[in-house]
């Protein structure tokens, strides 16, 4: 890699740092401006404790099913990973996605990593963790498209919002069922071939043998969806939960199923570990549902407070395979 190459990946990472900052910086200073934070220190007083303990203890399986996921993809792809080393690459990932205002994204990391200690194509790894994701975010796409028409009729705001919605949703489905289509691959074959250095070539490669792989081995794609399934019904049981602990917070059962797998789809875009993109969204769906802003911005940051606690943990974790990288360095 020459030095025009380093300047202009030190461009393109400060590009993406900034854009998150901006991002969350705006999102922010809206949350700010439109609550009434008097209001919401009265709700955080009366927060029903136990309720709020309970919502901890569901949230806390969610890397269970989304471990097991990248375990059962990878495998089907032919390669082999523990659900140890399945459970801390997700932790791992929080810490860098949720606490680090970094361009490098905690998927990346694990995936780095995961290549390293089994000596597998990095491009072949990344492949399983962009094909869990993109199954995670198909099963997203689904529950926001289903539940939104059914429940349409029932709320006017949404009614008037929802083809914008469905219009949206609709569009990254496309793109998703693109990825793994034939042509396509031929395409990304064809481009790769243009690619200036050998490992790159190969690597990508391999990211496109994996997509290959999923084509012709559906079943990859319903252990991913199904785990995803699994993984996002612990999160809305979560928060249906979590709802009963705030005061004031009427939202129809229902709702959750709608705006938790909707606020995955906005954390797409590019923040610092989504903190005011989550808070932003919760108090513009939950408003749709008759939530008032303070109360979402409670239930944001209450998510955030899940949250926190993995991330530190998968912090402990990166910290400790460092050190182990150093010592296999120094034997």
């Amino acid at each position: 890699m020459d030095l025009k190459d380093i300047r202009q990946n030190s461009i393109y990472g400060n590009t993406i740092l900034l854009t998150k900052v901006l991002v969350t910086g705006g999102a922010l200073m809206w949350v700010f401006h439109a609550v009434r934070w008097n209001v919401m220190f009265e709700k955080l007083a009366g927060l029903d404790w136990t309720m709020f303990i309970l919502s901890f203890f569901i949230f806390s399986v969610w890397f269970i099913p989304c471990s097991i996921r990248w375990i059962k993809i990878a495998d089907l792809c032919g390669y082999s990973i523990s659900f140890k080393e399945a459970a801390q690459g997700y932790l791992i990932a929080g810490f860098f996605n949720s606490l680090l205002p970094t361009g490098t994204g905690g998927d990346v990391v694990r995936g780095i990593l995961s290549s390293r200690h089994h000596n597998y194509s990095l491009g072949g790894i990344f492949g399983t963790i962009f094909v869990e994701r993109c199954t995670g975010l198909a099963v997203s796409i689904c529950f926001v498209a289903s539940i939104g028409l059914a429940i349409a009729s029932r709320t006017t705001i949404l009614k008037d919002d929802l083809i914008s919605i469905i219009m949206i949703v609709s569009l990254l489905a496309i793109l998703l069922a693109a990825f793994i289509t034939p042509p396509l691959q031929r395409l990304a074959m064809k481009l790769i071939r243009l690619l200036p250095l050998r490992s790159l070539q190969t690597g990508a490669a391999n990211i496109v043998g994996t997509l290959d792989a999923c084509w012709r081995n559906p079943r990859i794609i319903a252990w991913g969806m199904g785990f995803s399934l699994l993984s996002q019904t612990v999160s809305i049981l979560s928060g249906l939960v979590m709802g009963s602990a705030i005061p004031g917070f009427h939202a129809p059962w229902y709702s959750f199923f709608f705006v938790i797998p909707l606020s995955f789809i906005v954390a797409l875009l590019p923040s610092i570990g989504g903190h005011g993109i989550r808070e932003a969204g919760f108090v513009i769906f939950l408003g749709w549902f008759g939530v008032n802003k303070e109360a979402a911005v409670i239930f944001g940051i209450l998510r955030l407070a899940f949250i926190l606690p993995f991330a530190l943990v998968g912090a402990l974790f990166f910290i400790a395979n460092k050190r182990e990288d150093k010592r296999n360095l120094t034997m």
